[in-house]
């Protein structure tokens, strides 16, 4: 190669290099201290987190970064603060804790929404109107809520189209397109009527690449996928590799390591949990999480003494966790002790599953028998003897629906789906509360993840609109397209 082609070569291969550099360092420059603040954020040591963020701030006033982090801080520490408050404050502190940071967002728009943008104040201008919709939203404001909303978003659309490798940018974009598409009811039309329209599909997307690429809302990104899986979704499946890789890094944070712990003793996987409670060595994971697994280990004895200490200072818990405690607790008196009486005010539907129990301790136990040995053995050959035994159900579908529930999650754990299928929904068509909601989760993730005839599809449909099952009605719909319905 002669010296005139060499050259031309070398200034091909800097123009590239130098092309390459300018699309790989689009975005927000991270810094170690960005890195910090991040991992105290998350990992809920908000007051060093806080000591960093002011003296960035008071360094650099003008550097809307730090204002940005500021707002982050604080919403995770009102997810710490709220978790551990009395139950009857919670809703006076949570108001409190929103109007402070309303007031923190409107002031930092004030000051800086009429200077000269470049991309980064775009950014960050999108993101504290985002928020400020976010934190309206929470509060019932709702114009107020789309109003700023819509701000930001158009803001933040303004990113993309200049720079589409502007990653953090797709965080709160993926958040409108989301909840716009959600929002149903008198609120929803009040969207449209303000032009806030949504993309659920797109949402995900957007979620997706900020919870991959972002720099400074991966974390976030993480953890909205998360929730927005488990709870919205309905699809706590989805959501589970999420929780892990949240929780694997920021392993401090209490309220995100037991949900991820309460979603894994939904999905029957008590393995995991184990293995979660034995590496604990902070101490974060809760004695209610802790005695739900006891029990499903049948140690009876550690569980009933970890949900009693739960309930002894359970006041900042949710209600929901302490009126399951209480079920659980009632259940161990009963197979211990044979106690047919619950020491507690049950609610209507423990109160009446908890008689059904009492009054058939033996067979029950049966059963019990039966989700050990599919959720913790997973002994195939004692799964199968126990299957094949003839037991009387007598005139209780709970039980047999029970009974079916489990063989369904044998079966779907085998990959043996047409078998997990028909138990699945004989167990649903037996007892259609509890365990039958579970039951249908199960039927859609086969149906999902296998395929079966049109018409199994249209009968399933036919079961969701019937029991008027709404929170299933995007991934229906999902479903729906995947068989051309």
């Amino acid at each position: 190669m002669n010296s005139d082609n060499l050259s031309m070569v070398k200034s091909l291969i800097f123009v590239f290099t130098f092309f390459i550099s300018i699309v790989y360092s689009s975005g927000i420059g991270v810094v170690p201290v960005d890195e910090e603040i991040t991992e105290l954020t998350f990992n809920n040591f908000h007051s060093q987190a806080d000591a960093l963020i002011q003296k960035k701030i008071a360094e650099n006033p003008k550097d809307l970064k730090y204002y940005y982090f500021y707002i982050s801080n604080k919403m995770m520490e009102t997810i710490k603060i709220l978790d551990e408050v009395d139950r009857s404050k919670r809703n006076l502190v949570k108001d409190s804790l929103n109007n402070s940071l309303i007031k923190y967002c409107e002031t930092l728009i004030d000051r800086f929404e009429d200077r000269d943008k470049v991309i980064n104040d775009k950014f960050y201008l999108g993101c504290f109107y985002g928020y400020l919709g976010r934190l309206y939203g929470a509060d019932g404001s709702w114009l107020s809520a789309f109003t700023n909303g819509k701000t930001g978003k158009n803001l933040l659309e303004e990113v993309i189209e200049e720079d589409p490798n502007y990653y953090d940018a797709y965080l709160l974009l993926g958040m409108f397109y989301y909840y716009g598409d959600r929002m149903s009811g008198l609120i929803g039309f009040v969207a449209g009527i303000l032009g806030f329209s949504g993309d659920r599909d797109l949402g995900f997307d957007y979620l997706a690449i900020a919870e991959e690429k972002g720099t400074i809302t991966s974390a976030q990104a993480q953890m909205l996928l998360a929730e927005l899986y488990s709870r919205l979704e309905s699809n706590k499946e989805k959501a589970l590799p999420y929780f892990q890789k949240f929780t694997k890094r920021f392993s401090n944070n209490k309220h995100f390591v037991n949900w991820y712990c309460r979603d894994l003793l939904f999905l029957d996987r008590v393995t995991e949990v184990g293995h979660l409670i034995e590496s604990d060595e902070k101490g974060l994971i809760s004695n209610f999480v802790k005695g739900e697994y006891y029990q499903r280990l049948k140690k009876y004895n550690k569980s009933y003494l970890a949900l009693e200490q739960f309930l002894s200072d359970s006041s900042g818990s949710w209600r929901w966790l302490k009126e399951y405690a209480e079920f659980t607790i009632s259940i161990n008196n009963l197979i211990q002790f044979g106690t047919k009486t619950s020491v507690y005010n049950l609610n209507e539907e423990f109160s009446t599953a908890f008689s059904k129990i009492a009054a058939n301790k033996e067979l029950y136990e049966k059963l019990l028998e039966l989700r050990y040995e599919v959720t913790v053995q997973k002994d195939n050959q004692k799964v199968n003897e126990i299957l094949s035994s003839k037991i009387n159900f007598g005139s209780e579908p709970y039980f047999e629906a029970y009974k079916e529930f489990y063989a369904g999650l044998h079966y779907y754990w085998n990959k043996d789906y047409p078998r997990a299928e028909s138990s699945f929904l004989k167990g649903f068509k037996l007892y259609k509360d509890d365990i039958g909601y579970r039951a249908i989760l199960y039927l859609m993730s086969i149906y999902e993840n296998s395929t079966v005839k049109k018409e199994r599809i249209e009968e399933f449909a036919d079961i969701i609109d019937d029991n008027d099952f709404e929170w299933l009605e995007y991934r229906l719909n999902d479903l729906l397209e995947k068989y051309n319905i």
